[in-house]
């Protein structure tokens, strides 16, 4: 999934967006969520880098999936009155799937963003550290965020939004770390299928209100429970 065509064709103030975001804390954040976001400091540092951001999204990609992949076992557990034993509608359930993938979609589209950014800026990653790492911590917490849905759907919707929202909060705390990619000009690869543009401020704030509208539209389907 791309960001909507036609919010992206309007005029919007990317740093008021900004602002908007940065002068509110983001949803809190249950003890999983608070174990994850520390292990990622002790591992990559608290220092927000591009570098730091691929791994996010490596993990970002873990709520997604979970809800993509478990859909045919789903539909088959659902009951007569087209619920499934946790009382999930047919038609929740699939709303879920189609934001998982959604989410799962967009999600590959940032980490091949920033994946040409960290290229283009010739940053050397050690591939233990960016590749084998994280790849093990996103399929210990598929796992867990397996169980947690079997559990109870609405953890795992309201445990994804809330990354969304830390994701948010991080990526606009980085375009304001860093004022001088407001002049600095950006040109992608993937810009062919990804909103393109200007500066390298502005396409971390529009990652950013990626973000905002996937957790927007978490916490639209954790509230619909019919």
């Amino acid at each position: 999934m791309l960001p909507d065509k036609d919010v992206v064709d309007r005029l919007v103030d990317l740093r008021a967006e900004q602002e908007r975001t940065l002068s509110a804390p983001p949803l809190r954040a249950n003890f999983f969520l608070r174990c994850m976001f520390l292990s990622v400091d002790l591992v990559y540092g608290r220092q927000r880098t591009l570098a730091r951001f691929l791994v996010l999204e490596t993990l970002a990609s873990c709520f997604y999936q979970t809800l993509g992949k478990l859909e045919r076992v789903e539909a088959f557990l659902l009951r007569p009155d087209g619920k499934n034993s946790r009382g999930l509608s047919a038609r929740n359930l699939v709303g879920c799937i189609q934001l998982g993938r959604s989410g799962r979609d967009l999600s590959r589209w940032h980490f091949l963003l920033l994946t040409d950014l960290v290229r283009q800026q010739k940053i050397k990653l050690d591939k233990f550290r960016y590749s084998f790492l994280p790849a093990v911590m996103a399929f210990k917490y598929r796992l867990f965020l397996s169980i947690v849905f079997w559990l109870h759907p609405d953890w795992l919707l309201g445990m994804t939004a809330s990354f969304g929202s830390y994701l948010e909060h991080q990526y606009m705390l980085l375009a304001r770390e860093n004022s001088g990619w407001d002049t600095q000009a950006v040109q992608s690869r993937w810009f062919e299928c990804y909103p393109a543009q200007r500066t390298l401020g502005d396409l971390i704030r529009r990652i950013a209100l990626d973000q905002r509208e996937l957790m927007q539209s978490f916490l639209r389907r954790d509230a619909d429970k019919t």
